[in-house]
């Protein structure tokens, strides 16, 4: 496997909070996160932008927003800076 790509664990990880692999698959089906590439083994991989973007998306958990409202906010792009 590629050292620049993360597996779920590992991107949960990364991420930190209390993150899970199935909350990870519930925000694909959300389309919350885009579809991942996947490994020959069929293994989900992520990026540092994939990174990035759960982070975006538990601070804004974090904050109270829902997930049906975060989504707005994600493909609305509006610019805004959670780091």
């Amino acid at each position: 496997m590629n050292a620049q790509y993360l597996t779920i664990k590992e991107l949960t990880e990364a991420v930190g909070g209390d993150i899970t692999p199935r909350m990870v698959r519930h925000y694909h089906t959300l389309g919350l996160l885009p579809p991942a590439q996947r490994s020959n083994g069929n293994y989900r991989l992520y990026t540092p932008q994939n990174i990035q973007q759960l982070q975006r998306i538990v601070a804004l958990k974090q904050q109270g927003f829902q997930l049906s409202h975060i989504q707005q906010l994600l493909t609305s792009d509006s610019g805004i800076d959670l780091s």
